[in-house]
């Protein structure tokens, strides 16, 4: 069975000097497979949190979301400003993450809840945690991930003490995949993208 995400894709208007060279050394995912980290991801929001999925529910899901941008003018235009770090140290279940969140998220808010309508009773997750992360939604670029106390540390110890960081959704991503690998959700085909 294949599971799907919902996320935007996401330009930054002002990227800060030290954004690049800090996703280059932290935001990297530990590969089991291959033993190495992978690139970082491609900066986005998560809106909707991956869950399993038929075939044929991916269909009707693929309809219904293009029923919602073709027919939905009142999304509007999807700028987002993040201002605050949010920090989670690595604990006995996961390793420390780094994200920068933003405080004004009524709009990205409004569209998750639309996507979750869409979604309906599919609370099949690939994983328990997720559906806490969804129901606390916080719009977030993850900056750092998967990182051992002592990259977390050192981490840490470099980020600037202000930011801001804006940014503006591009696209809205629903990615249909059969695994977690980067060959799979960097795959065209798997991929289906609306404009909002």
């Amino acid at each position: 069975m294949k599971f799907f995400a919902i996320y935007t894709t996401v330009k930054i208007i002002n990227k800060p000097d030290w954004l690049d060279d800090f996703r280059s050394k932290f935001d990297l995912e530990y590969n089991p497979e291959t033993g190495c980290y992978d690139d970082p991801y491609e900066m986005h929001i998560t809106l909707t949190q991956p869950r399993f999925i038929s075939d044929n529910d991916a269909q009707i899901l693929k309809t219904r979301l293009e029923e919602l941008f073709n027919n939905n003018n009142n999304i509007g235009n999807l700028d987002v400003e993040f201002s605050d770090w949010h920090l989670d140290r690595q604990d006995e279940t996961n390793n420390g993450c780094i994200m920068i969140k933003s405080p004004e998220y009524a709009k990205l808010s409004n569209l998750q809840q639309q996507l979750l309508e869409i979604i309906g009773n599919n609370h099949n997750y690939l994983e328990p945690k997720y559906e806490k992360y969804e129901k606390n939604f916080i719009p977030h670029l993850t900056i750092g991930r998967d990182l051992s106390k002592e990259r977390y540390d050192s981490a840490i110890s470099i980020l600037p003490k202000s930011l801001l960081v804006k940014a503006e959704v591009d696209n809205i991503v629903l990615a249909i995949v059969k695994d977690k690998s980067a060959a799979e959700r960097n795959n065209p085909n798997n991929l289906n993208v609306y404009r909002p």
